[in-house]
């Protein structure tokens, strides 16, 4: 669903800034279902290289062309005390909305 956004992080030469989100921004989507996949398609591919499903933090860069101003801050392992057959559903889907 969508939520107001009243708030943007903006990125300095030293360090971030908190903003008022600009009217536009505040009602609309902050990704497109392009955005969407391909982010999902790298995070994919993270599990793969690193073995595990990761949890990543990225940003992108909005002055940059998709995704080139993509950037992955920081991944580390997620934490699964247990997976049950929910997670294999939801793995399944996700399959399906990356790769169609």
């Amino acid at each position: 669903t969508l939520g107001a956004k009243e708030k943007v992080v903006v990125f300095m030469e030293k360090g971030v800034r908190e903003e008022e989100a600009p009217p536009a921004k505040r009602s609309a989507f902050s990704l497109k279902d392009e955005e969407v996949r391909e982010i999902g398609r790298f995070a994919k591919v993270l599990e793969e290289h690193y073995g595990t499903p990761q949890d990543a933090e990225w940003a992108i860069d909005e002055e940059l062309d998709f995704p080139r101003g993509l950037f992955f801050l920081q991944t580390r392992p997620v934490i699964i005390s247990k997976r049950d057959p929910t997670d294999r559903a939801i793995d399944l889907m996700l399959k399906r909305f990356i790769y169609g």
